[in-house]
């Protein structure tokens, strides 16, 4: 399988860990359901064929963005808004070359938006709002030009 979408559905408890088992999967969209618990970070992090991950509006427990997404290298799609992500966002996230959208709007994050962002070579779209972000924005934006 290498596309798995269910999303605005009304699964709820743990999301399970069996996803692991799928690794040819190219597109994982879990958005606009009722999963709560931890968000299964480890085991996502081995679906390293992922394009597109959905974790967005899903009352997961609070944490932090979980940097072992940084090892989804071929992700060019990444929704995670309100999920109750805390903390900073992963200065690892910037490994994530082919990153072309990120999305991780109305969470509780902390600190300032990290530089590579201002500086990512395909990064199209980013969609931070009430995310509880602060600091400056740069002077100079090296980001792709559209």
């Amino acid at each position: 399988m290498e596309h798995l979408n269910l999303s605005a559905n009304y699964f709820g408890g743990t999301m399970p860990a069996a996803l692991a088992g799928l690794p040819a999967l190219r597109s994982l969209l879990l958005d606009t359901n009722q999963f709560t618990g931890a968000y299964p970070a480890a085991e996502i992090s081995k679906l390293t064929r992922l394009e597109q991950l959905t974790l967005a509006w899903n009352p997961f427990a609070p944490a932090p963005a979980p940097p072992e997404f940084a090892k989804l290298t071929n992700l060019s799609y990444l929704w995670m808004s309100n999920m109750n992500m805390t903390g900073e966002i992963p200065k690892a996230y910037s490994n994530l070359a082919n990153l072309q959208l990120i999305a991780i709007t109305g969470n509780k994050l902390t600190g300032e938006i990290p530089a590579w962002v201002w500086q990512h070579e395909r990064l199209e779209y980013v969609y931070l709002y009430t995310s509880g972000l602060t600091g400056e924005l740069p002077r100079k934006i090296t980001a792709v030009d559209v």
